[in-house]
């Protein structure tokens, strides 16, 4: 505490006034670390999924300080870890956008944190079609290597099994 000011109801109760005066000053060093556990939120996410990154947008970062002030037994880590990323389905869905956009940052919403499946099936529904000439696969010089090595493979194969053949053949006739 910095200040303390002097009231009425300072000079009647002191004790009550400096009382109030300490939980406010708990209240935003809780409210401070609690904002410093949503940067460690999103730089956990940024190093387990890079080259993704997030970020809590404004109003989701209020709504989960809210939250763990009134739930003081529970972190934000674990308040966010519980309604965001516990499946992995959040990782998966920004993947996609990912893969399919070349985004690798998301502000993750409000609207998000409330209603996490059905804001990714909305992000997921707005994703521009898929390019179905695109191949999932770009061929390399090696993936034509190893084409003609299964080639030479299959010629073998075909080779031995007609040697076996005419092996049987001829032993058939032999007998």
């Amino acid at each position: 505490i910095t200040e303390l000011g002097c009231d009425s109801a300072t000079v009647a109760d002191p004790r009550s006034a400096l009382d109030r005066a300490l939980a406010k000053a708990a209240n935003a060093t809780r409210e401070a670390v609690r904002r410093a556990d949503c940067r460690r939120v999103e730089a956990s996410f940024g190093r387990r999924h890079a080259p993704l990154t997030i970020s809590l947008a404004p109003a989701a970062e209020d709504f989960l300080v809210a939250e763990c002030a009134h739930a003081p037994d529970r972190s934000l880590r674990g308040l966010a870890g519980a309604s965001l990323f516990d499946d992995g389905a959040l990782a998966k869905a920004l993947k996609r956008i990912y893969d399919r956009t070349g985004r690798t940052h998301f502000e993750l919403s409000l609207d998000l944190v409330l209603d996490r499946d059905a804001t990714l099936k909305r992000m997921l529904d707005a994703l521009p079609p898929e390019d179905p000439d695109k191949p999932d696969v770009v061929a390399t010089d090696e993936d034509e290597d190893e084409d003609e090595d299964d080639e030479d493979d299959d010629e073998a194969e075909e080779d031995a099994q007609e040697a076996l053949r005419m092996f049987l053949e001829s032993d058939a006739v032999a007998s």
